[in-house]
């Protein structure tokens, strides 16, 4: 795989990413609930297992992308627009950290009203509901530090290249005679 398609490949799978999408997604109604307390709880774990799939998935999924990038970027000669394309997935997996931070953040107060609200009908299950929502929220936090880890090895991938972009390589003592020459 080349280097285009490989940053190609990974920036639209990386923009569709996201275990959470929109961003609400994990905020819940529990009066949208069919009646059945027992139903509405083990969906939700079922959800939360759902969750947790989808996440290994995920991790997979990046971590392929990343090695077929990185080996395009090992045997491929490596241009401008190469290193800006690189520039381009860097911003995206930075931002989804950043969004998925700001959206747990955010739905956390949501999460423990909605406890709260559940707590009126079952104690029990407000409990659990919650055991739930933590679970869930831990998953979340794995999606955002896959994300950062991705970031950082990306922007390490990035320096690697911006380095050897603007090195010049000698093999040879008259290649590096040659140098000397040049620099006037």
């Amino acid at each position: 795989m080349d280097i285009d398609t490989a940053l190609d490949e990974t920036m639209r799978k990386m923009e569709l990413a996201s275990l959470l999408a929109p961003a609400t997604a994990i905020e819940r109604n529990v009066f949208e609930a069919d009646g059945s307390i027992e139903r509405f709880l083990v969906k939700h774990d079922r959800d939360v297992q759902d969750l947790k799939t989808q996440f290994i998935d995920l991790q997979q999924r990046v971590e392929r992308d990343f090695v077929d990038t990185k080996l395009a970027f090992e045997t491929h000669p490596v241009e401008t627009h190469h290193l800006e394309g690189l520039d381009n997935l860097i911003q995206v997996i930075a931002m989804r950290a950043t969004e998925l931070s700001e959206a747990i953040a955010k739905s956390r107060g949501v999460l423990k009203k909605q406890v709260k609200e559940f707590s009126k009908f079952s104690s029990k299950g407000a409990t659990r509901m919650n055991k739930q929502n933590l679970r869930m929220l831990e998953v979340l936090k794995k999606e955002v530090a896959l994300h950062t880890k991705y970031t950082l090895l990306y922007r390490a991938l990035r320096a690697d290249y911006s380095n050897k972009q603007n090195s010049v390589r000698i093999s040879s003592t008259s290649a590096l005679d040659d140098f000397f020459d040049n620099l006037g």
